[in-house]
């Protein structure tokens, strides 16, 4: 008789996991993040809407003795309708659950964590490494084109 360990099957729980629930386009959202680390570099997009205007904000990861801090690089404002026709053209309501897994044989590249705040409480989440859902490009292309509007 051989003593055999016995598999537990343990319960998986993501606590983080968004709530699946489809929505057309965004109609408002309060703030939406785009986290984006490379191996040499680490930077953060942020648009916060108030209600009035769209704060866009890009901050830089900097080290300090105790850790990391966010060093506000650039900031502007736009029109609520302006952010939300960008949000739309990328489709970012569809970016939820994305997980671009990092591709075999490549040692190097980018990440990025989405984290968005929609349509009165829906919450956005998609990452990856070194794959991205589709106009990612466009999306931080536009967020940079409103910091240099």
């Amino acid at each position: 008789m051989t003593n055999k360990p016995t598999k537990i099957k343990m319960p998986f729980f993501n606590w983080n996991k968004p709530k699946e629930t489809k929505i057309d386009k965004i109609s408002d959202f309060t703030i939406i993040t785009l986290k984006i680390n490379g191996m040499r570099f680490s930077c953060e997009y942020e648009m916060t809407n108030d209600g009035k205007t769209v704060t866009v904000s890009l901050y830089q990861k900097i080290c300090v003795p105790d850790g990391w801090k966010r060093q506000l690089q650039k900031r502007t404002e736009c029109s609520i309708d302006k952010a939300l026709l960008l949000l739309n053209d990328c489709n970012l309501h569809k970016w939820n659950n994305f997980h671009g897994k990092h591709p075999k044989n490549v040692h190097d590249g980018i990440m990025f964590t989405l984290e968005a705040n929609v349509n009165s409480g829906i919450r956005i989440h998609a990452d990856g490494s070194e794959n991205f859902p589709e106009h990612f490009s466009d999306f931080r292309n536009g967020i940079t084109n409103l910091l240099n509007e």
